[in-house]
């Protein structure tokens, strides 16, 4: 159902301390679905972060800043966000502010 399933694929993703986010493909049911074994889109394992992208017509943005990772979701259909199924990921990066443009 998703990568997370993978001892192999978890140890070496959770051995490099620059990977934060792990978001694979796309399932074919909606957010905030769960499985028989009470599985969503969003693991936290150690400092990593797994996501199962979910069926379209979804999109899933990504903001890189400082001290966090924010995703978000649109429903491109319905012309909304999904602010239900986003996420904020605090967590140091590696990136650096730029000056004023």
């Amino acid at each position: 159902m998703r990568m997370v399933e993978s001892e192999e694929m978890r140890t070496l993703l959770e051995s490099y301390a620059n990977v934060k986010i792990f978001a694979n493909g796309h399932v074919h049911y909606p957010y905030g679905t769960t499985d028989s074994k009470d599985r969503g889109q969003y693991k936290r394992s150690g400092d990593l972060l797994y996501i199962s992208v979910g069926r379209p017509p979804n999109t899933m943005f990504f903001n890189f800043e400082q001290n966090k990772i924010e995703i978000r979701v649109r429903d491109n259909k319905n012309k909304k966000w999904h602010d239900d199924f986003g996420y904020t990921y605090e967590v140091e990066t590696t990136l650096k502010p730029k000056g004023k443009l």
